[in-house]
């Protein structure tokens, strides 16, 4: 278990002042709590593993959003070839606008839906507005798509044993995930 203290102290306004009072000061006697703690005490690195918990569950909270926001703004085919475009290297507005028949004004608003999403990055320089992809929101993207995938690949091969030997499949290869994986 990784040491409390150290993840909520940091997390958790005033956890290290209420930490501290329960004589749990260091990561170490986090680590060491047992049944010898007081009530008191237990209940108090239960409630702070709670905590501990629930920054865990902002965090994938957080990362569905920035996903969601970033699969919104791929589902619109100019936004996607405004990203095409940017995978070549930075380019004004105006530039990214020249292709397209649609207005600047709208050009500009397909733009502030990347940036909000997180896929790309401007930059104002003198009069123009520079774009260029936000390498981070890519690869997070990309490392999402590889998980679904290595989990179908896995699905998939059980399946294809299943079919091959007409029996059920355990020959050591990962379960399939349960209805509420996705």
């Amino acid at each position: 278990m990784p040491a409390v203290g150290s993840i909520l102290c940091s997390q958790v306004p005033g956890a290290r002042i209420v930490a501290h009072l329960a004589g749990l000061t260091t990561p170490s006697l986090w680590r060491k709590a047992s049944p010898q703690l007081s009530h008191s005490a237990r209940k108090l690195k239960q409630l702070l593993d709670f905590f501990g918990r629930m920054a865990s569950l902002k965090r994938m909270i957080e990362y569905s959003k920035q996903l969601d926001m970033a699969f919104h703004a791929l589902s619109d085919a100019t936004r996607r070839g405004i990203l095409d475009r940017l995978s070549r290297g930075p380019a004004s507005v105006s530039e990214l606008a020249k292709p397209y028949e649609s207005s600047f004004a709208a050009i500009l608003q397909h733009v502030q839906v990347l940036e909000a999403s997180g896929l790309i990055v401007t930059e104002k320089r003198g009069r123009t507005r520079e774009c260029r992809i936000s390498h981070d929101t890519v690869q997070r993207i990309e490392h999402w798509l590889s998980e679904r995938r290595h989990l179908w690949e896995s699905r998939f091969d059980r399946l294809g044993i299943l079919l091959e030997n007409g029996g059920p499949v355990d020959a050591g290869l990962p379960h399939a995930a349960t209805k509420g994986d996705n």
